[in-house]
């Protein structure tokens, strides 16, 4: 939880990109750089698709999280699991 800092970012990726998956802010525009839960993947089939260790699909190109948390000055998002 952010306590109050949250923010709400769209999921884009691309294979070809380094890093390969980024988010952006809704409210700045800024493009940040996404931390996932533990063993969460990035597939491209042609489309972004993030999951979990287990296989269960976390997010998708396109998706809407809400209450991402900023990081420090380097723009981290940490995604909620």
């Amino acid at each position: 939880m952010c306590r109050g800092i949250g923010i709400d970012a769209i999921l884009h990726g691309s294979a070809d990109a380094d890093p390969a998956v980024w988010l952006i802010d809704r409210e700045t525009g800024t493009r940040i750089e996404a931390l996932w839960p533990h063993g969460a993947k990035a597939l491209f089939d042609p489309d972004l698709t993030v999951v979990l260790r287990d296989g269960t699909v976390f997010h998708r190109e396109g998706d809407l999280l809400t209450g991402a948390c900023r990081v420090g000055e380097d723009g981290v998002g940490i995604v909620p699991g």
